[in-house]
């Protein structure tokens, strides 16, 4: 199961800490309308970017930019990132 949770919010951008504890895909394809960089600090993945796949492992960085369709697939969990959103979402 994922979880966000927010550690810092101000004007212009966002900071959360981004939790996945299974093995498993995230979700279908999706986009939001923030950016989101983040850090991995925990586990592995495979970012789903439209047709592109990045593997993530602890230490790497990633971009999703706004309006791209992507997901996530946790390979070995407990998988952990720091994320920036910007601008921040008012939604979740």
């Amino acid at each position: 199961m994922a979880s966000a949770k927010s550690l810092i919010a101000g004007t212009n951008v966002a900071l959360r800490l981004w939790e996945h504890g299974t093995r498993e895909r995230d979700r279908i394809m999706h986009s939001r309308s923030y950016e989101t960089v983040g850090y991995v600090l925990e586990g592995h993945a495979r970012l789903h970017l439209g047709v592109q796949i990045v593997a993530l492992g602890p230490g790497d960085s990633y971009i999703v930019p706004a309006g791209a369709d992507h997901t996530y697939e946790i390979t070995r969990a407990p998988f952990r990132a720091i994320e920036a959103i910007a601008p921040p979402p008012r939604d979740e």
